[in-house]
């Protein structure tokens, strides 16, 4: 398999909840993370995720609480689930939204400013 990354991985290992539509809260640990997204470890996760759901994960563990950041299932290896940090304009004011801080950190942030959002969007990191 070619490597496609357009983004360095960094190695990471925190805990993270991950709230999904059907199955609830998820609790796992990240392998790594880039500017566009992260990989988390999670047993048989094709049995529990698709490829283009929406989740929302929160690092936990810290003295506050974190932002709740909006992700989309991309591609699964044995082990775990490789998740893309997603955002619209509708969605970067929300409370809990980390995309100001990803801006504010230097992480080059691209919105979709028009009125016609479509239910996969990503923002491109």
């Amino acid at each position: 398999m070619t490597n496609q990354r357009s983004n360095t991985r960094a190695p990471l290992k925190v805990r993270i909840r991950i709230d999904h539509p059907i199955h609830g809260e998820l609790m796992v640990v990240t392998r790594d993370i880039s500017d566009s997204g992260v990989f988390v470890v999670i047993d048989d996760a094709q049995s529990l995720l698709k490829i283009g759901e929406h989740v929302t994960g929160q690092v936990q563990g810290l003295p506050m609480e974190a932002p709740l950041v909006q992700m989309s299932v991309v591609r699964f290896e044995p082990g775990g689930v490789a998740l893309r940090f997603i955002s619209d304009n509708d969605k970067a004011f929300d409370h809990g939204s980390d995309v100001a801080q990803l801006r504010d950190a230097g992480v080059p942030t691209v919105l979709d400013r028009t009125d016609a959002h479509m239910h996969h969007k990503f923002a491109i990191f």
